[in-house]
């Protein structure tokens, strides 16, 4: 369920097949990596990490 997932990280899902789909692919695979990489600063990255290794669900904030 896409709902249960960070709001952050599927924003990017949507930007990176958004600008996919407008360019050739060397450059849109180097896009995903930078936003890939962008994703594992922001606090809902934390928060999976931590409800993964607490064997939890995790509560997304969206940040």
């Amino acid at each position: 369920i896409m709902a249960a997932k960070s709001p952050v990280a599927i924003k990017a899902a949507k930007r990176c097949l958004n600008y996919g789909m407008n360019v050739d692919l060397p450059s849109a695979l180097s896009y995903e990596i930078k936003t890939w990489a962008a994703l594992f600063s922001t606090e809902d990255q934390k928060e999976g990490m931590k409800a993964f290794l607490e064997k939890r669900k995790p509560v997304y904030q969206g940040r």
